[in-house]
């Protein structure tokens, strides 16, 4: 069937995402956002149109509403590894380290671990974490004594997360350097 002969709903969600779309590639998020929002107002489950919508945010830096949208989508599509990426990222910016570190080991167990800056980003924000502890150790008696008592617990209560991630990521980083580099010609 040719565009015109679709129903004219049909025709209009397409214009709509196009119009989306090239506005995001143009550089106008707004204009990207109203159009997906269009199209998300008549389909809620419209994962294009959300995609679109996520990445504009993102752009705009509205990460609050992003992390929103991303939980939606996620709902939707719970197996995309590019969703939990973006969350990640955006949790990371909102300075959320524990979230994200979640959000970015889910997007590495999806994939099998084969997204090499997502594990980078991932060994980064957990040394990161590892010196926010290490000081919170050093200068914080409180956290230094419920550190002592359970560490998990007083890490969580200050919106870290310890636990082993899913994938060891910095054999999955190293890794990848490795064959990157014995693949590369000399």
């Amino acid at each position: 069937m040719s565009i015109g002969a679709m129903p004219e709903i049909g025709r209009w969600k397409i214009q709509q995402l196009r119009a989306a779309e090239f506005a995001l590639a143009g550089g106008d998020a707004g204009l990207a956002i109203q159009h997906a929002e269009l199209l998300i107002a008549d389909d809620p489950t419209h994962l294009p149109a959300l995609e679109i919508l996520a990445k504009a945010l993102w752009q705009v830096g509205d990460l609050p509403r992003l992390t929103a949208l991303m939980d939606g989508m996620i709902r939707l599509n719970p197996y995309e590894p590019g969703y939990f990426a973006l969350l990640g990222a955006a949790h990371q910016s909102l300075g959320r380290i524990g979230a994200a570190i979640n959000a970015f080991g889910r997007s590495l167990e999806l994939d099998g671990g084969k997204d090499a800056s997502v594990a980078e980003m991932l060994v980064d924000l957990r040394r990161f974490q590892q010196n926010l502890i290490d000081g919170l150790l050093t200068d914080d008696s409180a956290f230094r004594s419920a550190y002592r008592q359970d560490p998990v617990a007083a890490c969580r209560a200050r919106g870290f997360e310890i636990d082993p991630p899913a994938a060891d990521v910095s054999l999955i980083a190293g890794s990848r350097k490795a064959s990157f580099l014995a693949a590369r010609p000399s």
